[in-house]
């Protein structure tokens, strides 16, 4: 009796080792909705800054991860509920096309709505979008397994939109002070931008310090800066990128 319960025991972790795998593939290691920025540098010793887009490659093949602390929380508002650095994407855009074929020995693929010469498909609990020409993978996009995209329902309510054709760029907006602004002082900017889950925003400036960078604002401390003019630029990094700039009168501070 004893073995049996014992042999029952063994099967149900088994079993239970055998699901959590399916639901969490993810790419190398990279479970998105679980994994953080810290695994990130852990493995691939890349993207430990936070002031620009996660981008590098990888065995040839192009690495883009996004992170739920740059993710636009204007329209993704789950975003604020998870840890600053988790992995809410990775897309690879691999170096040599891959047969789609060979993909579906291991996935059970549903097909998108056609895109042009593109089509999509998707893996629902493995957590896997795919863009394809001709029957080749020439995109594959790793978002959270089914049983872990809850946490963020809003960024993943229309996986479509992660294998999406741009034929036209939104412009992306910047508001910010309407006038003159005295050295010294802190001073904050907000982007408006078209939703897309793949975006994420860059800012830079010709002076100053960046103080904070959350969502679709960015805080400038202007503290030991003379008079000058002083401009700020964002750039929207996503499905395809635009930049938009803002000048700045800095004015002397009064004694």
């Amino acid at each position: 009796m004893i073995a049996v319960i014992e042999n029952l025991c063994l099967i149900m972790v088994l079993l239970a080792c055998v699901c959590l795998t399916a639901q969490a593939e993810g790419w190398k290691g990279i479970s998105p909705g679980v994994a953080s920025r810290a695994d990130v540098v852990r493995l691939f010793q890349k993207c430990a800054e936070r002031t620009g887009p996660c981008e590098f490659e990888h065995e040839g093949d192009r690495i883009r991860i996004v992170f739920s602390s740059t993710v636009q929380d204007h329209f993704y508002q789950c975003s604020k509920k998870l840890p600053a650095d988790t992995v809410l994407l990775v897309e690879v855009t691999p170096r040599l096309p891959i047969r789609l074929s060979s993909v579906r020995r291991s996935h059970s693929l549903r097909k998108l709505e056609a895109m042009g010469k593109f089509s999509g498909y998707v893996d629902e609990r493995a957590g896997l979008v795919l863009k394809t020409y001709k029957n080749n993978v020439v995109q594959l996009n790793y978002v959270a397994p089914a049983a872990a995209r809850s946490r963020c329902e809003a960024y993943y309510s229309n996986l479509g939109r992660f294998v999406e054709v741009v034929t036209h760029c939104p412009p992306v907006t910047l508001e910010g002070p309407g006038a003159g602004v005295t050295t010294g002082q802190v001073v904050s900017f907000k982007a408006n931008a078209q939703p897309d889950p793949k975006m994420t925003l860059v800012w830079s400036v010709s002076a100053g310090r960046i103080l904070s960078e959350k969502g679709v604002e960015m805080s400038l401390d202007t503290a030991g800066l003379g008079a000058q003019t002083l401009t700020v630029t964002v750039q929207a990094r996503g499905s395809c990128s635009v930049e938009n700039s803002l000048t700045l009168q800095l004015l002397p501070h009064s004694p």
